[in-house]
């Protein structure tokens, strides 16, 4: 739908990603095949809180957000979705359910391989997924240990990259992972 009015694919392509690609990438060297034709989200991600992939809970209005200048919606990604390292379940704004997909075996859970350089679905031969070691170190690579963070109020500003994986952890009551600012539990 933008395509006729940017005119110029290489603006959805982050300078800080060696191996950006837009549209399809065709030498299927980089993902594993059910990835490869997802174009352009290997640049940046949303905050997977706020816009589900899964077609379970859609995504979250904009009204709804209670902090827009404090909340995470587009991060410096190789994976269009995106999740703070955590080990906890989000609260929901009303308190009814708690967003537990993290707390699952589901990838997911892992969503935070994708921040920065690094990438959680990449194939070579078959489905090699970085360590927790390997993660952190591509992921500070992206643009010497930060990343460009764009909040629902749609400032952007760089951010430690340590900070934005953490966030969630180490702030849980107002981080800017959690839309809601209700604050996180731990996992059962």
């Amino acid at each position: 739908m933008l395509r006729p009015y940017t005119k110029n694919e290489g603006i959805f392509k982050s300078p800080g990603q060696s191996n950006a690609w837009v549209g399809e990438d065709l030498s299927g060297a980089n993902q594993e095949p059910p990835f490869r034709s997802y174009g352009g989200q290997n640049s940046m991600a949303s905050n997977t809180a706020i816009f589900e992939s899964d077609g379970t809970g859609g995504s979250m209005p904009h009204t709804a957000i209670a902090d827009v200048a404090n909340t995470l919606v587009i991060v410096d990604a190789s994976y269009y979705n995106v999740l703070p390292r955590f080990d906890g379940n989000l609260r929901r704004f009303n308190g009814l359910t708690a967003w537990t997909v993290p707390c699952t075996s589901s990838s997911r859970s892992r969503y935070w391989k994708n921040l920065g350089n690094s990438y959680l679905f990449r194939w070579n031969g078959a489905p090699n997924e970085p360590s927790d070691a390997e993660a952190e170190k591509l992921i500070d690579q992206r643009y010497s240990g930060t990343l460009v963070v764009i909040h629902a109020d749609s400032h952007a500003k760089t951010t430690p990259s340590k900070k934005v994986m953490w966030d969630l952890r180490d702030n849980p009551n107002n981080s800017m992972w959690d839309p809601w600012k209700a604050g996180m539990s731990a996992c059962p």
